[in-house]
């Protein structure tokens, strides 16, 4: 019994660091989540592999209608994203950006306020204003962007 009880420690203590270990390792970059809100904004979160020791970049970018892709940035030392969504709430005037079921940061739509959570830190207004013809499938599609 109690071998029984040290080899299932060491199993799930192996499948831990190894969940650990691919959270850092290069993988796809990829659009995160995306949504867009009643008045035709559209929300994009992205996730692109550094392929360094800092696994992860991860964007945040909006557009309305006729206009071109503001960016904000979240983090460039990030782990994996194993799962996200943005959640608006039922005005349609705040964004929620989950990562997994946690709240990570909010975009108010009224403002173009950016909050990153962790940090308390809001930021209104685009950071940068993407190129005209700019897509968010452009920045997953070439890493130099």
């Amino acid at each position: 019994m109690k071998r029984t009880f040290i080899v299932l420690v060491e199993v799930l203590l192996l499948c831990g660091i190894g969940i650990f270990i691919y959270g850092f390792l290069p993988g796809k970059d990829v659009i995160i989540a995306r949504a867009i809100a009643p008045d035709g904004t559209d929300l994009c979160v992205t996730h692109k592999s550094n392929h360094t020791g800092e696994p992860y970049t991860v964007n945040f970018y909006f557009k309305r209608p006729g206009n071109p892709w503001g960016w904000f940035y979240y983090e460039h030392e990030d782990t994996r994203w194993f799962r996200g969504s943005i959640k608006l709430n039922a005005q349609g005037t705040t964004a929620f950006i989950k990562r997994g079921w946690r709240t990570v940061a909010i975009f108010d739509l009224t403002t173009d306020s950016f909050t990153i959570k962790r940090w308390n830190r809001t930021i209104q207004g685009a950071q940068n204003w993407m190129p005209t013809d700019w897509t968010p499938e452009q920045e997953i599609k070439n890493p130099k962007l």
